[in-house]
């Protein structure tokens, strides 16, 4: 069954009923630090969103684990972009102490070869090819119910020919003037369920990639025809869009 988890700050938490997903925690030093949530907090996730130490002792797995159990917590999710080999030992280890506890570790996809039985989340968006064809292979490798897809509501834009599959960031006030512009008609692509469009500068051609209510809940739905149950969005980024999506 389909499950939607909204990352909130603290200081947003009330604003949804969703699941939510904390963003309120970080580890500096041997310590696990929480921002100011509410003491009625039950369910969802921690997201641990830094690692600021290279030593780990048995405290810290106690305070996590504490902290879980403390505020109902079933899923500990990290999104630290860049992890050193002494943090990879340790999450190895925390995920066998929260497997006991039937709490699940989630990780970034990037480090899923140095931590096999965790969950691996990972991004909806893609740039070439097809969605379908890269959540099939991501399926293949590590199983559905291993997954966890985070769905970002993308705006960038690539620069024609491109080598690099990122592009570079717009805000939401330069998509909306592009798009006022008579002359760039914007194109859903099924492929990649994701809308674009192309305009030329004196620099050269320009390709920009963005979403709509529409074009994430084709990605929610394709991920979930292919048995990816638990779906993660950003609340800043989608609370407008709310009686869109069929939360």
């Amino acid at each position: 069954m389909k499950q939607n988890l909204i990352l909130v700050s603290p200081d947003e938490a009330h604003l949804t009923h969703e699941k939510k997903a904390y963003l309120a925690y970080r580890i500096l030093g041997d310590h696990l630090f929480r921002g100011a949530i509410s003491s009625d907090t039950h369910g969802g996730w921690m997201v641990i969103v830094s690692i600021e130490s290279n030593t780990f002792s048995s405290d810290l797995f106690s305070e996590i684990i504490s902290e879980c159990l403390t505020f109902g917590y079933d899923g500990v999710l990290f999104l630290s972009a860049s992890f050193s080999q002494e943090s990879i030992d340790f999450l190895s280890e925390l995920k066998n102490r929260l497997f006991r506890y039937n709490i699940s570790l989630i990780l970034p996809l990037t480090i899923s070869s140095c931590c096999h039985g965790a969950k691996f989340h990972f991004h909806s968006a893609v740039s070439g090819g097809s969605l379908r064809g890269y959540l099939e292979d991501l399926i293949r490798k590590f199983g559905a119910k291993n997954l966890v897809v985070e769905h970002q509501l993308t705006r960038r834009k690539f620069d024609m020919p491109s080598s690099d599959a990122s592009g570079t960031p717009i805000t939401e006030c330069e998509l909306q003037k592009l798009l006022s512009d008579p002359g760039i008609q914007p194109f859903y692509s099924p492929e990649l369920c994701m809308n674009y469009c192309t305009y030329h500068t004196k620099d050269g051609a320009q390709f920009v990639l963005f979403d709509d209510a529409r074009s994430l809940s084709a990605k929610a739905n394709l991920c979930e025809t292919l048995g990816i149950e638990q779906h993660l969005y950003l609340f800043s980024e989608v609370k407008n869009l709310y009686s869109s999506l069929c939360f």
